[in-house]
C-alpha cells in the first residue's frame, strides 16, 4: 500500500509548499545548570487533571547552540513555589493570581536545566527552576532574535506530538 504526504492548506487557501527547518539543528542536550533563555510562546491550557496551566516554550542558549525546551507551570498547591519564581524572574506580581500569556513571547529569563529521561527511558532537558535574566545571554547574541523556523501554513503531523497520547490526550503527568 502506497503512502502519500498529506498537505494542509495554507492562510490564504493555497498548499503549503516549503517544508522548514533549521540546518544546524541537533539533539544535544543541555548541561544541567543555569542557562539565559527567550520565552518564545506561551499559551494557557487546562492540565490532565483539570487544573489551569501555562505552557511555556523557551529557547535557550547553551554551550553547544541554542535549544528549545518546553515548561507547564500548573496551578496546584505543589507548583506555586515555581510559579512564584517564575513571576518573580519576569517581574510579574505573583499576588495578583494572574499571567497575561500573551505578553510573555520575547522576555528574557535565566532558567536552570536538569537532565531527566522520560517514560520510554530517554534523556531529556527540562526547566527545573527559572531565575532573573543576567542580561548576558550568548555572547555576541542580541536579546531578542531567537530564530525558529516558521512554518507556512498549519502543521500537520503523521505521528503524534511526544507530549500526547494516541487520542490527543495530554501526556503530562499532573
Amino acid at each position: 500500500m502506497t503512502q502519500v504526504a498529506h498537505q494542509s492548506p495554507s492562510q490564504n487557501g493555497q498548499r503549503a509548499a516549503n517544508f522548514t527547518f533549521n540546518p544546524h539543528a541537533n539533539d544535544t542536550l543541555l548541561p544541567r545548570g543555569r542557562h539565559e533563555g527567550e520565552i518564545l510562546a506561551a499559551e494557557t491550557r487546562v492540565s490532565k487533571a483539570g487544573n489551569p496551566m501555562l505552557e511555556l516554550t523557551i529557547g535557550v542558549y547553551g554551550p553547544n547552540g541554542e535549544r528549545v525546551v518546553r515548561d507547564w507551570l500548573v496551578a496546584t498547591p505543589r507548583s506555586t513555589w515555581k510559579i512564584k519564581n517564575f513571576c518573580q524572574a519576569l517581574g510579574l506580581d505573583f499576588d495578583s493570581g494572574r499571567i497575561d500569556a500573551a505578553a510573555l513571547p520575547g522576555k528574557r529569563v535565566g532558567v536552570i536545566i536538569e537532565v531527566d529521561q522520560d517514560a520510554q527511558g530517554i534523556s531529556r532537558n527540562m526547566v527545573n527552576d527559572y531565575e532573573s535574566a543576567s542580561g548576558q545571554g550568548r555572547p555576541g547574541r542580541t536579546p531578542g532574535l531567537f530564530q525558529m523556523p516558521k512554518p507556512e501554513g498549519p502543521q500537520t503531523r503523521n505521528e503524534p506530538r511526544p507530549d500526547k497520547k494516541a487520542g490527543g490526550e495530554e501526556n503530562i503527568p499532573f
